[in-house]
């Protein structure tokens, strides 16, 4: 087992639905992993690029899938994780889920995307979460604007019910759009709605982009630390922007190979701690290491008292504003796993019977034969 000390005095963590004193984390355990080989099938497609997770309270894990209908069409898969305080036995797949368009339908191949001479629905599938409340998910989806010959595929997130059926598309906010031409404000192609969650005791989410937007500066890379990349809450029942703040990612700790090779960092996934608290994972690539070992992943934590509010602030560059404060509480690089791959999204678990809160992160192997597809399972305890 691994002990993974946190960097701060404690973690307030609490479920929306608990009425119970707010726990108090110290440490991270883990209680294990499970490795699924690159080439599973399950009901006729090919299971891989693992970009979302969130848990159902009946213990239902949602798995949502990025392929944009290149290799089957959009989808999310249902499993069970089996694990108690002691050990991560399996993986069990229940069912795979169509993701459907407004108008029903699965949605279009990747190469009818980029055939396509006309507007066309696409998604580019990167975060699901469960809703109690409601019963339902929502889901992120990137958008496109690489094919050059028909308007940008706006990024967007749908409220589907359990069959992938469409319900409504939740308004987000205009800065968060593929501007055409000249290219100099708007999102950065395939950086944008990587991340979002729902805000306990609220009707609130938050989406975070990837990346800065092209005009609050360039991305985080080895050489340099990042620009400001946005964070948006939304009310998503009233359908309007609560307010935006502005998340400064670190400088990508390893230099790529060779030197001029690339290297980026940026944020890959979000979980809410509590109505004003967040948990930003940053994933930060490489190029030119051995299979797993390009990868930084970190976890921090932040907290949105005192930070401004961006929202009408077009440019962040020599903008005066007070950013989100953000601690370290987990890094990867630290914890002596071995084979620590693409890492892009995480999710609150089940309960253990001690009363501690579990945590599962997964792995996105991209459908390559090179990667790791690998989910890992820690408990939340204290000292």
């Amino acid at each position: 087992m691994y002990y993974i000390f946190c960097f701060l005095p404690f973690l307030m963590i609490f479920n929306c639905s608990d009425k119970k004193e707010p726990i108090q984390v110290s440490k991270f355990r883990l209680i294990g992993e499970q490795q699924l080989d690159v080439a599973t099938t399950f009901q006729g497609t090919q299971v891989g690029g693992i970009s979302g997770i969130d848990m159902n309270p009946d213990g239902t894990f949602y798995l949502l899938s990025d392929d944009g209908s290149e290799i089957n069409p959009a989808r999310f898969y249902t499993a069970e994780l089996n694990y108690d305080a002691s050990i991560f036995s399996s993986i069990n797949l229940k069912t795979v889920v169509s993701l459907k368009t407004p108008a029903g339908n699965n949605y279009p191949s990747y190469n009818d995307y980029f055939g396509s001479s006309t507007t066309i629905n696409y998604t580019d599938p990167e975060s699901i979460r469960y809703d109690p409340f409601t019963g339902t998910l929502l889901y992120a989806s990137e958008g496109s604007d690489l094919n050059i010959n028909i308007a940008p595929v706006q990024p967007f997130i749908h409220q589907i019910d359990l069959q992938g059926t469409f319900i409504k598309e939740i308004p987000t906010p205009s800065q968060f759009r593929y501007v055409r031409p000249p290219n100099t404000t708007g999102l950065i192609t395939n950086a944008t709605f990587e991340s979002m969650c729902l805000i306990p005791n609220s009707d609130d989410l938050w989406v975070a982009i990837e990346a800065p937007l092209l005009q609050d500066g360039p991305r985080a890379t080895f050489s340099q630390g990042g620009s400001p990349i946005r964070i948006a809450r939304v009310n998503w029942k009233t359908n309007t922007q609560v307010a935006q703040y502005a998340y400064i990612p670190e400088k990508n700790p390893k230099n790529p190979i060779p030197a001029n090779g690339s290297s980026n960092n940026g944020v890959c996934e979000v979980l809410s701690i509590d109505e004003n608290r967040l948990l930003v994972l940053e994933r930060a690539f490489s190029a030119g290491y051995p299979t797993a070992t390009g990868n930084t992943i970190r976890i921090y934590e932040v907290d949105f008292s005192g930070a401004t509010d961006v929202s009408n602030v077009t440019s962040l560059v020599n903008a005066s504003y007070k950013p989100l404060v953000k601690t370290l509480v987990l890094d990867f690089s630290n914890i002596g796993i071995r084979d620590t791959d693409n890492i892009e999204t995480f999710a609150w678990g089940k309960t253990l019977p001690n009363g501690n809160r579990t945590m599962v992160f997964v792995t996105d192997n991209n459908f390559s034969a090179t990667q790791i597809f690998k989910f890992y399972v820690f408990e939340i305890t204290n000292l």
